[in-house]
């Protein structure tokens, strides 16, 4: 009977998974749809800094979703916002067959349903988290949770990529029906996921699905209290305080690179989405790679400083080369944009698991979530920055930066661990 429930619970976990995973996909699709508009129809850098800056405060603001996340049903948070996801297509499909806006209007509708379907995501990640515990055991909490976050995190760019090559070659109610159709399996598989908790014997799970008081303000205070324990956490740990602020320094070159990246693709690469997809595919690659070298040093959370630099000297010198040489040997900036985002991906795994050693596991969850707040709060700034960099400067002044800054960093995190040695 027992390993009857252990094979229910697994089937349960990869169900899950593949929710997450196609509802990635119709996310990436449609963000790269939308992208690819404005920045081909408008071909305003601001305009483009103001999307990008405004889904980056979706990402930044992921946080305070916890109260929600916490005081309601995670199952019916999973079905409910991937079908919400696919209803805002459905309507965005029929508007575009029976109104005939203006190319204006169109992208204020665009961006609309995109950050409407972003916000979706931002609980249904977390929503799906939250269940793994009740599904695996302590010994394989690790592994599951590394899994699922390789499908958020490093298969969000290789989709992104692909979507961008797609939608160079089909019309764009042909991309809708496809993103329609991904977001109806996400719907179906987070459904089934749920009828694992709703089957005979499942009440001592109930539970885990509500919070303890049903008293609004109490929640609220209760969350505010866990955060600010959250917050107080990060500060007793020196080694994640040193890698926090190099990071978010970077971040915000990130935040200007990002801008400006569709813009040289169309430059230098191909007037295509082919080209931006293709240079994301490459950085995708990288970070897959770089994913399974972290585990040749398993000694990097003991000694960040010394990994730490090198991982980000590389990136820098790589990002940089690439910067300088797209215009004279275009391909070369592949290889060179695959070698840049290897090292980062190491560097943010490094983070990652350092935090995941520091901090007892009854705080984990709120201390990494706001550290990825915190540290991803500055892209809209960057965003933005990135967007006044295209209009009044140099576009590859955006690319050149970020590798300097990657560079920087390397140098940063090497001074402040060494006054940390120091003390």
């Amino acid at each position: 009977m027992k390993g009857a429930e252990e094979m229910s619970s697994q089937r349960t976990v990869r169900y899950l998974l593949c929710g997450r995973i196609f509802t990635n996909i119709g996310d990436s699709i449609l963000y790269m749809l939308v992208i690819w508009f404005l920045s081909k129809e408008f071909s305003s850098p601001v305009l483009l800094s103001v999307a990008f800056a405004s889904l980056s405060i979706i990402d930044a603001m992921a946080v305070f979703a916890g109260p929600i996340i916490d005081t309601t049903v995670p199952r019916q948070n999973l079905f409910l916002m991937s079908f919400f996801q696919m209803i805002c297509i459905i309507c965005l499909l029929i508007l575009s067959f029976f109104v005939k806006l203006d190319v204006k209007r169109q992208g204020i509708v665009l961006l609309t349903v995109l950050s409407l379907t972003y916000a979706a995501s931002a609980v249904i990640y977390p929503s799906g988290e939250k269940l793994i515990p009740l599904l695996v055991s302590d010994d394989e909490l690790i592994p599951v949770n590394s899994l699922f976050h390789t499908s958020e995190k490093v298969l969000d760019v290789a989709f992104n990529a692909v979507s961008a090559i797609v939608i160079s070659f089909l019309r764009e109610d042909v991309i809708m029906l496809f993103i329609i159709f991904f977001f109806l399996l996400a719907v179906k598989f987070h459904q089934i996921a749920a009828g694992y908790f709703e089957g005979p014997g499942r009440d001592n799970y109930s539970g885990a699905f509500a919070a303890e008081d049903k008293n609004e303000s109490y929640t609220i205070a209760k969350y505010r209290k866990e955060l600010k324990r959250g917050i107080w956490e990060v500060k007793e740990h020196s080694e994640i305080i040193r890698l926090f602020l190099p990071l978010t320094i970077l971040n915000m070159f990130y935040g200007i690179a990002m801008v400006g990246l569709p813009r040289i693709a169309e430059t230098y690469i191909s007037e295509l989405a082919f080209g931006y997809g293709s240079l994301l595919m490459s950085a995708s690659l990288g970070g897959i790679l770089g994913s399974f070298l972290i585990r040749r040093f398993p000694g990097s959370i003991y000694a960040p400083e010394k990994y730490a630099k090198i991982f980000l000297l590389i990136s820098g010198t790589a990002w940089l080369s690439m910067a300088v040489t797209i215009k004279y040997c275009f391909w070369l900036s592949y290889l060179l944009i695959f070698v840049s985002n290897c090292g980062i991906n190491m560097m943010n795994i490094m983070f990652i698991s350092i935090i995941q050693k520091e901090i007892e596991p009854s705080l984990l969850g709120r201390v990494s979530t706001f550290t990825e707040s915190m540290v991803s709060v500055i892209i809209p700034l960057g965003n933005l920055m990135g967007g006044v960099i295209l209009a009044l400067f140099y576009p590859l002044l955006s690319q050149i930066l970020y590798g300097a800054a990657l560079i920087f960093c390397s140098v940063l995190i090497n001074i402040c661990f060494r006054s940390r040695n120091s003390d």
